[in-house]
This record gives structure tokens, C-alpha cells and sequence, in this order.
């Protein structure tokens, strides 16, 4: 069976590594701080206006 040539220690530090930088880029991607949004207000030539929210 064909083996790596990387030690057992060096598998298992790069597994924790691959698994910890996948949950920081998840937790910052997803996360549910307060969201930079804002109100946007279009009045149209006839009158009617839409309102809708921005981030």
C-alpha cells in the first residue's frame, strides 16, 4: 500500500489545521453580527413610492 512519507504527527497537525481555518472561514462568512443595512426609498414619476433595504 502506497504510504505519504508524512509522519503521523504531521497528518494529525495538518487535519487540525485544515478543520480550524474551515470553521474561522465559516463562522466569518455566516456570521450574525449586526448587518450594515440600509433604507432605500425610490419615488417613481408617477408617484407611488417602493421602499427596500440595502446591505
Amino acid at each position: 500500500m502506497y504510504e505519504s512519507g508524512l509522519s503521523k504527527f504531521a497528518r494529525i497537525l495538518f487535519l487540525i489545521m485544515a478543520v480550524s481555518l474551515g470553521i474561522i472561514f465559516i463562522l466569518s462568512g455566516c456570521s450574525l453580527a449586526e448587518a450594515a443595512e440600509q433604507e432605500v426609498s425610490i419615488e417613481t414619476t408617477d408617484g407611488t413610492q417602493h421602499h427596500f433595504f440595502w446591505k
